[in-house]
């Protein structure tokens, strides 16, 4: 069929292709995708955004696609959909998948809105007349308003993915999010339940937790799984959460070990546009985690492979630079850089600060949950993180920082000129702040992009050269 070979370099085997094949072709005609002009599309565009001969990234991609067939066939195959939105504690979603599992699998858990931008974005390339839907639906274009909730509200409202049971939402990190599935709670008639934070930090106060606000966010988790167990007819034990963090453990560690063996090596061995993979599954849960943990144990071991062979995306001695914001859809600002000849040693959030990896003072697994949220310091307040990104800069040894955000986030957009003027002046690196999106590629030119890189990147060359020279 017209569609094998998209979904064979997406690591599908033959014999996984035809007895999948109902699925298949029912998933992509509810993507709209059900043609030969769309597949070949979506071929090119798989390609060009990520290093498809690597076994790792097919493996991967095998995890990206079969999660994607599941979100949106939820309704069709199960008595009950629950979906939790980003951000969201992945290990709670892991721990729910697995009870309504052995409770007999009548009711489908999962992240759909965030599997689904990543195989609408980075494979099908259908997310623009989503978010047209989206921003018809309480959310109209130029109010800044987040992309990833329009592509939501558009995926439902066009029959893509289906209408939940119950929505657990996030009520605790940004207020669009919340009010966004308020808003859809209205029109569509789903129920929505919130997990709930505090955020007005005071400044400079993390790492240090307010024992408060850990514990009433945990009580909303605890209140929240008590709604999932009524609505959902089944019950989240203790030992599915620890299951949760375990596998939660072990990918961070693999992370970890990508994040240490690419800073370490010259030249940079793989772009990290392939690395965008093994983030995305870091913080979406999914029912494929013996396959993505074998998936994300081949990218380590092909990344050594390559460091020992000597290969590499940029030249030997190039500028390190950290990029703040992993482009989640459109990988094309991370090979834009990487084309100019600056290495990326780790992006986003990638490494872990030694505060994030204290042992937890918590007994109670949902606190625990809690604690974690709160030891993210992105997740936290604008002075965690300018503390975050001048740490790394340092002990990354950077020759310069990107300090990307996307202007319609509202708490990834408030420190990003405070974050430029402190490493400029704080550590004597250049830096610059560009404006992108991670969902959606109308909110930035590529050309402009271009553009300001170029101009940057000689800058980075010149100051690196002068160093070098004294």
């Amino acid at each position: 069929m017209y569609y094998d070979n998209l979904f064979t370099i997406c690591g599908y085997t033959e014999e996984e292709i035809e007895k999948q094949r109902p699925r298949i072709e029912t998933f992509l005609e509810r993507m709209q995708v059900n043609n030969e002009a769309a597949i070949a599309h979506a071929e090119k565009t798989v390609t060009g955004s990520y290093d498809v001969d690597m076994v790792s990234v097919q493996k991967f991609l095998w995890v990206l696609m079969n999660s994607c067939v599941d979100a949106v066939l939820a309704r069709d195959e199960h008595e009950r959909v629950i979906n939790c939105n980003w951000p969201f504690p992945v290990q709670m979603t892991l721990a729910m998948m697995d009870a309504a599992n052995a409770a007999g699998d009548k009711a489908w858990v999962g992240m759909p809105v965030q599997i689904f931008w990543m195989v609408g974005g980075t494979i099908f390339d259908i997310l623009t007349p989503i978010l047209e839907r989206g921003e018809l639906i309480g959310q109209p274009a130029g109010k800044a308003h987040c992309a990833q909730y329009q592509i939501y509200t558009g995926a439902i409202d066009m029959g893509i993915l289906p209408k939940p049971d119950l929505a657990l939402g996030s009520g605790w990190f940004c207020d669009q999010a919340a009010e966004t599935e308020e808003m859809m709670h209205e029109i569509y008639g789903f129920e929505i339940f919130y997990l709930d934070g505090v955020n007005d930090w005071d400044w400079g106060s993390w790492p240090n937790l307010d024992e408060r606000a850990v514990k009433y966010s945990a009580n909303t988790i605890r209140l929240a799984l008590e709604r999932v167990k009524e609505v959902g007819g089944f019950e989240t034990n203790e030992e599915q959460l620890k299951e949760g963090f375990k596998y939660v453990a072990k990918w961070l560690y693999a992370m970890q070990n990508i994040t240490r063996m690419i800073s370490a090596a010259d030249p940079q061995p793989i772009s990290q546009a392939n690395v965008n993979l093994p983030y995305l599954l870091w913080a979406i849960a999914t029912e494929y985690r013996t396959e993505a943990v074998e998936a994300i144990a081949t990218m380590v071991r092909e990344v050594k492979r390559k460091i020992d062979s000597g290969e590499g995306v940029v030249p030997k001695g190039a500028p390190r630079v950290y990029l703040a914001l992993r482009p989640n859809v459109d990988v094309m600002p991370i090979r834009m850089i990487e084309e100019l000849g600056l290495c990326l040693p780790t992006v986003f959030v990638d490494w872990l600060c030694p505060q994030e990896l204290t042992k937890s003072k918590y007994t109670d697994m949902l606190e625990k949950i809690a604690e974690g949220l709160y030891r993210r310091p992105q997740l936290c307040s604008a002075s965690a993180s300018l503390e975050y990104w001048n740490t790394l800069v340092k002990d990354f040894n950077m020759d310069a920082a990107i300090i990307s955000y996307a202007y319609n986030c509202r708490p990834w957009a408030i420190p990003p000129i405070m974050a430029k003027r402190d490493i400029q002046q704080e550590l004597g690196v250049p830096a610059i702040v560009l404006e992108t999106d991670g969902y959606d590629t109308r909110n930035y030119s590529a050309q402009q992009l271009r553009t300001r890189l170029e101009s940057f990147a000689e800058v980075v060359k010149m100051n690196k050269e002068m160093k070098a020279a004294a």
